[in-house]
């Protein structure tokens, strides 16, 4: 009776991986028919050929970015890298985000999720990412290097609280393809120093939107025309969650709010947001819940709560591909926090990171990087993944200090808290991918 061989032998005895470009409709179109099997519930041809057809029309789409997995002919999967500019603070990151990433379900196990990261190493260096980005599935990529590097967070309005919100002159509406460049201001001035959020064009925008037009995200429109914000709900998703809420001011968090509340009535409202935004912010402090303080312990009546989602391994991940890269893109925005903090400290401070390399710092004004220094007035060493969440102000220096692989940190902290301060990363939903 034959016997299966299991996927490690399976794998040893064929014919090598190679990855490499997909190249034309022969080997585009079942990629995205894999594709359309592995994350539509419904899958089609129509839709396989649709989305083709709209990644090929993309403004940053490069042939080499869809990559496939062979075995001589055979494509065995595929994965698209694409090229984005992440903001973390106020600078910009050349990030390459890697996603659909598939294989054909007779094939798995048999190393080619491997081939495709290390592949993703070599062509992110190539094209001058400092970083990789993904959304990873559980317990997988930390063999690769990749760390936890932000956290999804919900915020939840009580139903009671929305009885009494204040009228504004602000209406809400249904966008339209017109809407594009508006809608882009929206996103670039609420996302400018935003942690995590992509730099994106007008084009960008509209071909975003251009994907959502059956189900459009809701504007924010002030009585001068202009758009002030918007609120995205899904379709096929409870319409009491929105997964994107943006807005510029006071009015046009009342407004989004009185409007949701009628497009979900009677449901408490679930809006994706950071802890630390300025809407949080707006609707703790102006939120109650009437009768509150007649309840017996009013501590544990919330208007307003914020649920942190966290499971380590997975979801948004991130490596470094180039420490030298990530540097020379983070210079500016080091110079920006050197110069706010305003400390006295001076002389040469140099960080190692895992078996990337060395960053030296010149502590002045203006910071400066400098070639490696032998004898630094301080010396650091953390791992890679330890300077991964502190670019991402994921975690705090103060935490990093006590981790096993941290050296240094603790007579470092002032100067490291100052150039890498913890915030709250996020990675808007419509920039996912």
């Amino acid at each position: 009776m034959p016997q299966t061989m299991p996927p490690e032998q399976r794998a040893m005895s064929s014919p090598p991986i190679t990855i490499r470009p997909l190249s034309g409709d022969a080997e585009i179109m079942p990629y995205m028919r894999l594709t359309d099997q592995a994350f539509n519930p419904r899958p089609s041809e129509a839709d396989a050929r649709e989305w083709a057809t709209f990644m090929l029309g993309l403004e940053e789409f490069r042939p080499d970015m869809m990559r496939g997995a062979f075995r001589g002919e055979q494509l065995l999967g595929g994965c698209i890298i694409y090229p984005r500019q992440m903001r973390i603070g106020e600078t910009l990151v050349p990030t390459g985000g890697i996603g659909a990433v598939v294989t054909d379900p007779a094939l798995r196990l048999g190393g080619i999720a491997t081939a495709f990261l290390r592949d993703a190493d070599a062509y992110a260096r190539a094209r001058g990412d400092a970083l990789l980005l993904l959304d990873g599935i559980p317990h997988f990529y930390h063999r690769f290097g990749y760390v936890k590097v932000a956290d999804a967070s919900i915020v939840t309005v009580a139903a009671a609280a929305l009885a009494d919100l204040p009228a504004t002159a602000v209406t809400v509406r249904p966008a339209t393809l017109d809407d594009a460049e508006d809608l882009h201001a929206v996103f670039t001035t609420a996302n400018q120093s935003f942690t995590g959020s992509f730099a994106r064009t007008v084009r960008q925008q509209r071909e975003k939107l251009s994907r959502r037009i059956k189900n459009p995200p809701y504007v924010a429109e002030r009585p001068d025309g202009t758009l002030s914000g918007y609120l995205s709900v899904l379709q096929d998703a409870p319409r009491a969650t929105a997964y994107e809420v943006i807005a510029l001011d006071d009015a046009t968090i009342a407004a989004l709010l009185r409007f949701h509340r009628d497009l979900a009535p009677g449901q408490s409202l679930r809006w994706g947001l950071a802890p630390d935004a300025a809407i949080t912010y707006w609707l703790q402090d102006h939120l109650t819940i009437p009768g509150y303080d007649r309840q017996s312990d009013p501590r544990y009546l919330s208007a307003v709560t914020t649920e942190i989602a966290h499971q380590d391994d997975t979801a948004w991940m991130a490596k470094i591909v180039d420490l030298g890269a990530l540097a020379r893109a983070l210079l500016p925005e080091w110079q920006r926090r050197w110069l706010a903090a305003n400390l006295a400290t001076e002389g040469v401070m140099t960080i190692s990171v895992g078996d990337l390399g060395d960053v030296s710092l010149g502590l002045s004004a203006p910071l400066r990087l400098l070639p490696t220094v032998r004898t630094p007035d301080m010396a650091v060493r953390v791992t890679a993944a330890q300077f991964t969440q502190m670019v991402f102000g994921y975690r705090p220096v103060s935490w990093v200090a006590t981790q096993a692989g941290a050296e240094g940190v603790a007579t470092a902290l002032a100067p490291l808290t100052a150039l890498f301060p913890q915030g709250w990363p996020m990675v808007p939903a419509s920039d996912g991918f």
